[in-house]
């Protein structure tokens, strides 16, 4: 099942690169965070955790935005019109990170995709990160400039223009306290959200 699928990558990471997601949280909770909410952790801090444990910063940072709210968007792409895209698409993603099921869609081995905004540095202009989820274990990344021709991203972005609804009922990050410290707390499930 996919989502258990989406579950495991994270996991993956977490045994890879222990208490990789407690440092980027403390990171978010902590810092002046003076850069573009969309965006959950700025790529100068994923770039250190990156080259410590030797993993790939997109998987990295892509993964870690998801996995505070694990929403999975799905729709019957059989009664779905892909709407067109501009270069002027308005995509205010609904949390840090979306992941969309795409496998009855393409036809071919892409499952679905990861979005998330991201900015290399504070002050920096946002772009889109994609991470596509093929079978086996393998991605492919893209990344999207606001105001640039979508070229052949148009179909990634006129999905997430359909996900972006904000009548989705859309899982949120929590934040509790613990030992009054304040923490995110992490969902077991990922929680499915159906969008037309």
């Amino acid at each position: 099942m996919l989502t258990n699928r989406n579950r495991k990558q994270v996991n993956r990471i977490e045994r890879q690169c222990p208490e990789v997601w407690i440092e980027a949280d403390n990171i978010r909770l902590s810092s002046e965070r003076n850069w573009d909410q969309a965006c959950y952790l700025p790529v100068q801090y994923w770039e250190p955790i990156a080259t410590r444990f030797e993993i790939d910063i997109a998987h990295l940072a892509t993964l870690g935005a998801w996995r505070l709210t694990k929403g999975i968007y799905v729709t019957d792409y059989s009664q779905w019109t892909m709407p067109a895209v501009t270069r002027d698409i308005q995509l205010p993603l609904p949390h840090w990170c979306v992941y969309v099921q795409t496998a009855d869609l393409f036809k071919d081995d892409r499952l679905g995709f990861y979005a998330t905004w991201m900015v290399q540095e504070v002050d920096i202009d946002l772009k889109l990160w994609l991470l596509i989820d093929h079978e086996g274990r393998r991605f492919t990344f893209k990344q999207w400039r606001p105001g640039t021709n979508p070229k052949d991203l148009a179909p990634y972005l006129s999905i997430l223009q359909a996900v972006c609804n904000p009548a989705i009922n859309h899982p949120q990050p929590k934040i509790v306290k613990s030992n009054r410290q304040r923490k995110f707390f992490i969902p077991y499930k990922p929680t499915c959200c159906h969008f037309m």
